[in-house]
């Protein structure tokens, strides 16, 4: 709004909806940090995604190869891995795709069974098998990977 100066002269711009200017300026500026923000997690997350599905297409390729003379111990494993890695891939395109909100729930059961597992292994370890240890080791290694890929 314009208005006359108080000595009568020339025009003099009010101060009114300058903060609201400047909030608008800061509004911007946040959602375009946001918008950044998300532009660089989603990258990272589609990098993560190429990485998983060579990993997987490789592994696959390797287990239809030498099914005939591998151990049925090692062909078990391998298909936990592929399960493990199938689960993450299906975990990152939907983080991609919808966004974090979409995996709030399945972050937050994953947290919580990364400390109950932890707290289970570090009460009962004495009492276990070598590779039931390694088995929730590696279980935890895979919640992990899995927590930062939805974080």
């Amino acid at each position: 709004m314009s208005r006359r100066n108080e000595d009568g002269s020339g025009w003099n711009q009010s101060n009114r909806g300058t903060s609201n200017t400047a909030n608008q300026s800061e509004g911007f500026e946040q959602a375009k940090d946001a918008k950044k923000e998300l532009d660089m997690t989603n990258e990272r997350r589609v990098k993560e995604l190429e990485n998983l599905v060579e990993k997987h297409t490789r592994t696959q390729r390797h287990i239809e190869q030498h099914a005939d003379i591998s151990d049925e111990d090692n062909l078990a494993h391998a298909n936990r891995i592929q399960s493990a890695r199938e689960e993450e891939i299906n975990n990152l395109e939907d983080a991609i795709v919808y966004g974090t909100e979409a995996n709030n729930d399945q972050l937050q059961n994953l947290r919580e069974n990364f400390e109950r597992s932890h707290n289970y292994l570090e009460n009962n370890a004495d009492h276990m098998h070598k590779d039931q240890i390694n088995a929730i080791e590696e279980k935890q290694r895979h919640r992990k990977e899995q927590l930062s890929n939805l974080e």
